[in-house]
């Protein structure tokens, strides 16, 4: 066969016409064939993508290099909250994050972070967003949905054409009563549908600790820094919500995100319709959150949960055993340490619900355990883990061992240390922390060169020394780190009958309360305790 030139020549021109056509038909799909290749965008596989195209031309791009409004916008953006890369890596991080204290704690209510900060937005200024889900009732799409017998109080979705994406939850079975958070009181006597006003009345009697107010649909906390938003949640999407589920879609969100939020249901959240009729308002004036019906805005459903910390300590060791296994798997080294550093923390937590340590009665496998776990919380910052090692050799009696620790503790306490949990931070204090640190180490590496923290004391600790054992009984107590070295160089050499260096140990404590040195507006009543 031959093929003249110029049939040879037309041939290559209808290829490129047809190779072009399908990298613009590409170009134009681009979003959607990635939507349908890495539907988690938290995925490692999708941050591996992300790495690979930095260093390859942009022309995939949306926008090209001519349009230089496009470039000053994208440029502005990544000035301001980052590139994709860390707005996914801090999604990465609360995720971690809820994986990590769901299985580290077990209550009633859990929570999940949410906001701009758990969707990977870091803006200034920006509170704390965390959903608080009350778990102790079931809240059902029909009727029909009720298991019996019923054990929970279980609520009733209703939904109105006139205000689309709410529903007011009814009240049909209370339950046995043994384990409800929800019942008759917190519901209107006519139609039996759950109060806002009484619901986040009693929400804020139950802590009164945290000076809760009132905030749009959430309560916020004495310092304005957390939002929490208390919803419930149902494992089904109420009736008015079903045609979102089926609608077609070109592209986001893929089917299998929708297959997800309809497998895990939604949360309810108390906010109101702007517009409500006035039979609603039953004549107050409060905001729209707090109308008499509670009115729900449906939000999908974020299947990682978070709980306060546990007591049972087996549960704690498979937490434990929960975190080591995600060390393994995960492939970012900043989310490994992130694991690594709550691994310290409940090692720390772990350490103070063993049996009470002392000379005669500690068992070498109890001993054992607590070596373990203390040098595990070690690993937290450059004093804490430490101070909580001194504890349990002052408890068990072992003074100079004691007396040892705290001269450790006391010279890593230096003034350019950053005391880590502070609501504000000065630019000294910044500038001392980039000072202290490198690029090249690893956050484990950073915390526990340049930051300290107060030695966190749980309730009914097993490590606080006698003396403060008052102190724990009903709840916990954090206490500055020079505080609690100085404290405990008073009580050893006391035990020890060195009158001078006691006397020493004693001023020393004093100053270090005076001169508030680590000392915050959180800490300071804590250690004048100390100093009576």
């Amino acid at each position: 066969m031959i093929i003249s030139n110029d049939v040879f020549g037309l041939t290559i021109r209808q290829f490129e016409q047809r190779f072009k056509a399908c990298l613009d038909r590409r170009k134009s799909q681009e979003q959607y064939i990635l939507n349908l290749r890495y539907p988690d965008k938290t995925s490692d596989e999708y941050m591996e993508y992300l790495q690979n195209i930095k260093y390859c031309n942009k022309d995939w791009l949306s926008w090209t290099e001519k349009d230089l409004k496009d470039i000053y916008l994208y440029e502005h953006l990544v000035r301001t909250v980052g590139t994709e890369i860390d707005i996914h890596k801090r999604q990465q991080l609360f995720i971690i994050e809820d994986l990590i204290h769901k299985n580290s704690t077990d209550r009633r209510t859990a929570t999940i972070s949410s906001g701009s900060l758990a969707e990977g937005i870091d803006l200034q200024g920006s509170d704390i967003d965390i959903m608080c889900v009350i778990k102790s009732l079931d809240v059902v799409q029909d009727e029909r949905n009720i298991k019996h017998p019923v054990q929970r109080a279980t609520l009733v979705m209703e939904t109105d054409t006139d205000h689309l994406g709410f529903c007011r939850l009814r009240l049909i079975a209370g339950g046995d009563g043994t384990n409800n958070s929800i019942t008759y009181q917190y519901v209107e006597s006519k139609g039996f549908y759950l109060s806002v006003n009484e619901l986040v009345c009693n929400i804020i009697k139950m802590v009164p600790e945290h000076q809760l107010t009132p905030n749009g649909p959430c309560l916020a906390d004495r310092f304005q820094i957390y939002d929490f938003a208390f919803c419930l949640r149902s494992k089904y999407l109420p009736y008015n919500a079903m045609p979102w589920a089926w609608r077609y879609r070109q592209q986001w969100p893929p089917n299998s995100v929708i297959d997800k939020i309809k497998k895990h249901g939604c949360l309810l959240v108390p906010i109101g319709p702007r517009t409500m009729p006035d039979v609603m308002f039953y004549g107050d004036y409060l905001s729209l959150w707090q109308k008499n019906y509670l009115f729900i805005r449906l939000i999908s459903f974020n299947w990682i949960l978070r709980f306060d910390y546990m007591t049972d300590i087996s549960k704690c060791f498979k937490a434990l055993m929960f975190i080591e296994s995600l060390i393994k798997s995960q492939c970012s080294t900043f989310i490994v340490s992130v694991c690594k550093h709550h691994h310290a923390e409940l090692s720390q937590y772990v350490a103070q619900l063993l049996p009470p340590p002392s000379i005669m009665t500690t068992t070498y496998i109890i001993q054992k355990r607590y070596h373990r776990h203390l040098k595990d919380g070690t690993k937290t910052d450059a004093v804490s883990g430490w101070l909580l090692y001194a504890s349990f050799y002052y408890v068990t009696g072992q003074y100079k061992v004691t007396l040892r620790l705290t001269d450790y503790v006391l010279s890593r306490c230096s003034s350019d240390m950053l005391l880590i949990d502070l609501i504000h931070y000065s630019e000294e204090d910044m500038n001392n922390y980039r000072n202290n640190v490198y690029s090249t180490m690893t956050l484990n590496e950073m915390m526990r060169i340049a930051t300290v923290a107060n030695v966190h004391y749980f309730q009914n600790s097993s490590l606080i020394p006698m003396e403060l054992q008052l102190e724990v009984n009903d709840d916990d107590i954090y206490i500055p780190p020079t505080v609690m070295s100085h404290f405990l160089r008073y009580m050893c050499y006391h035990h020890l009958d060195d009158i001078s260096n006691r006397q020493q140990a004693l001023h020393d404590l004093y100053l270090s309360v005076d001169g508030t040195h680590f000392v915050s507006t959180n800490t300071l009543s804590t250690s004048l305790t100390y100093l009576e």
